[in-house]
């Protein structure tokens, strides 16, 4: 059994984003002697019972997880929304997903045509316990500041969740084209 596990993952419920099902993402890792398997699905936990489903029937585990939208406040107008993964490491970990889940929907931003649900630091901070945090993708929280050219930004934001996360904090990291 490998001791990698992919905890940044979304299926066809995340439209545009991955035409893999929930299904079949199960029976690779499970081809793959993977032991565990993360579902973060952008903005929501539409997969949640699909996911739980093949996860007993192939016998991997399923970390549920949501990959949020994020801005700094959400009673401000959108200044850029960017992504935050987000883990649940226990019973605790997912009310506390199902809470900023419903929230975010509560605080939903409209772009163009598409809908999206937001959280933002003051969520953060009041739904944290039982969680792990992956500051994202290309258009993570942290991507975003230093793609911009924010480094200073981006320190603070890495120290303001490492102070709400502490050691469940994890920085994903990808190739770039950054000059510096």
């Amino acid at each position: 059994m490998t001791d990698f596990v992919s905890l940044h993952n979304q299926t066809d419920f995340s439209i545009l984003d991955s035409l893999s099902s929930v299904k079949a993402l199960f029976n690779r890792a499970k081809e793959l002697d993977q032991k565990a398997i993360a579902i973060t699905e952008h903005g929501s936990l539409a997969s949640a019972w699909d996911a739980l489903k093949a996860s007993k029937e192939t016998g991997v585990k399923l970390i549920i997880g949501c990959e949020f939208y994020f801005q700094n406040d959400v009673n401000q107008p959108i200044d850029r929304l960017r992504h935050l993964i987000l883990l649940a490491k226990n019973a605790e970990g997912y009310q506390n997903l199902l809470t900023l889940n419903k929230k975010g929907f509560d605080k939903t931003s409209l772009i163009g045509k598409r809908v999206y649900s937001v959280i933002d630091w003051n969520l953060l901070e009041a739904h944290c316990k039982g969680l792990i945090c992956l500051t994202a993708c290309g258009n993570g929280i942290i991507s975003q500041l230093l793609m911009n050219g924010k480094f200073d930004e981006a320190d603070d934001a890495i120290i303001r969740l490492k102070i709400i996360f502490g050691d469940n904090l994890g920085l994903e990291i990808q190739p770039n084209n950054m000059k510096r």
